[in-house]
Formats: structure tokens, sequence, C-alpha cells
């Protein structure tokens, strides 16, 4: 199968994987959080807040770095492998003790519980690392996406929305999210194995220079998309709890188009090479495509604010509607 044919393939099952996942986000937590409110909604926000840049910290940019090729080399995986699960143990006992003093300085004992109850998935993040990069590198975006949408629709869509309509509260959410996790490992180990063998994490590796290029990125476009949020953060969950419901739906479809044609474009452009006319013309074809998409959900966005707010999350949330 040609490179153009593979790439097509892919950017149809990512995307249609991206549709299904978008929908069912939207469906799942516009019903979990009209049952929640802004309060609960906005303490378990807190530790959405910090799972991504602790995700990017402990990928080390292993999962974009490894494409370049490396794994027919057991030793780079080994040790990269060995890496992750050293950064998520370190990255687990740096979440529970950080949680007494956040929850001190909000002055809300829910908000550490959920950090500490939450802070043992972040063992499972490097279980799916090496097999999400395998899968990039190989363009088997389609099986990605069954191991994320999958895990997600039966984590929020199912699990989720069945607790916070019992009266779970927060603890729907908790759960949801170890689901997820849990479930999104089981699937992505089983489309793409790789040893489990651990060694010495210290050692030098050759993917480790531009995983960690790309570690540094992903840790900047946090601080870049989130300050907003650890500001609001600071002032309680009922405003994070605001701001989130205003975010999601803003930049929730927009953030995931973006995010899924990035994954396929640095999977096509290291399988292109140094050929610098193609990846120009790859890179201003996606541009086109983006563009085409957002600008005109945005511009309906911004005039009709206050009506989207009311009918998707209804009155308790209206005071949302300003940041939206």
């Amino acid at each position: 199968m040609s490179l153009a044919v593979k790439s097509l393939s892919a950017v149809k099952s990512n995307y249609t994987g991206t549709l299904i996942r978008i929908a069912a986000q939207l469906v799942a937590q516009i019903l979990i959080m009209r049952q929640l409110g802004p309060e609960l909604v906005g303490t378990f926000g807190y530790a959405l807040l910090l799972q991504p840049v602790l995700a990017a910290i402990i990928d080390q940019g292993f999962g974009w770095a490894l494409i370049q090729g490396h794994f027919n080399d057991k030793r780079e995986i080994a040790t990269a492998f060995s890496r992750i699960m050293l950064l998520s143990f370190i990255s687990m006992l740096g979440v529970i003790a950080i949680s007494y003093p956040v929850a001190d300085y909000l002055e809300n004992e829910l908000v550490g519980a959920v950090f500490r109850y939450t802070a043992p998935s972040y063992l499972f993040l490097g279980f799916f690392a090496i097999s999400q990069a395998k899968l990039r590198a190989e363009l088997r975006f389609r099986e990605i996406q069954i191991s994320i949408t999958g895990a997600y629709l039966v984590a929020y869509l199912t699990v989720g929305v069945s607790m916070a309509y019992a009266g779970f509260g927060v603890w729907a959410l908790v759960t949801a999210w170890y689901v997820q996790t849990i479930l999104q490992v089981v699937i992505g180990h089983y489309y793409s194995p790789h040893s489990l063998r651990l060694t010495n994490p210290f050692q030098p590796t050759k993917s480790g220079p531009i995983g960690r290029q790309v570690a540094g990125i992903n840790v900047l476009n946090w601080a870049v998309d989130n300050s907003g949020g650890v500001f609001v953060g600071s002032l309680g969950a009922s405003s994070l709890g605001n701001f989130n419901a205003a975010s999601m739906l803003a930049r929730t479809p927009a953030l995931h188009v973006v995010q899924t044609l990035q994954t396929i474009l640095f999977s096509t452009a290291s399988a292109i090479g140094d050929d610098q006319r193609r990846i120009k013309r790859l890179y201003l074809s996606a541009l086109a495509a983006v563009s085409f998409i957002v600008f005109p959900a945005f511009g309906y966005t911004l005039t009709h604010a206050e009506l989207i707010i009311k009918v998707v999350f209804g009155n308790k949330w209206l005071d949302s509607a300003g940041i939206f």
C-alpha cells in the first residue's frame, strides 16, 4: 500500500473516530454536568487541569520520538518504557504530596481527595504510551481510535452518566476516569503488544534528544492553553466549573480536529522524509481544512453564547455564558 493511500486511510479512520468521540464527549459531559453542577464539575476539573502536563512529562516525548524508527531496538524500547514508568511513579507520589496544600489553599478537602484518588492512574499511562507510539508509526489510527474512543464510550457515556444520575457526585467522574484509563491500556496492548521488561532507565537512548524537544513543546503548549484555567481555578471550584463548561463548548470540537490532524501529519511527515515540497503542500492543505471547519463554527457561538449555554447546560450554568 502506498504512503498516500495509507495516509488517506489514516485520515478517514482518525476523523471518523474523532467525530464519534466528540459526539460522545459532548453528550456524556452535558448529561453529567447538568446533573452535578458547577461546584462538583469544577472539583474534578483540578485533576483534569493537572493531567495533560503530567502526561507530557511522563511520556518524555517518547510517544512521538519512537516513531522515527526505533521499534526494532529492544534495548531502546525497554529503556524508554522504564523511564516512562519511573516518571509515572514519581508523578503519582507528587500528586499525592501536593493534594494537601492544594486542599488547604482552596479550603476544599474534596479537591485534595480527588487528587489522591486519581494519583495511581498515572501508573497506567506508561503502559499505553509505547503501544500508541507503535500504532502511530504504522499509521494504524483505526486501532488507536478503537482504544481511545471505545474506552471513552464505556467509561463516561455509560459508567459516568449512570453513576452521576445515581447520586455518586464527583466520584462518578473519578470512576469513569479509571475505567477509560484501564480500557485504553488493555485495548492498546491487545493491538500492539510490547515487552514490559524494565531496565536501567538512566542509560542513553537514540530517541531521547528529540523526545525531550517534543516534551518541552508539549509542556509549553499546556502552559499557554491552561494558564487561564490555573488562574480561574485559584478562585474556587465553582469558578473553574463554569470556566471549563465554556471552554468545553468553545474548544473541544476544534481541539480534537487539530490534535487528530497533528497526529496524522507528524506520522506522515516522518514517512515522507526530507521532501520539503511535499511537506509544505501537506501543511497548507491541513491548514485550509481546519480553517474551513473552525471559522464558521466560532462565528456562530460568538453571537449566540447565552442561548447555547441555557439549552445545553441549563439555567444554573448561565454564569459561564459570559466566558463562552
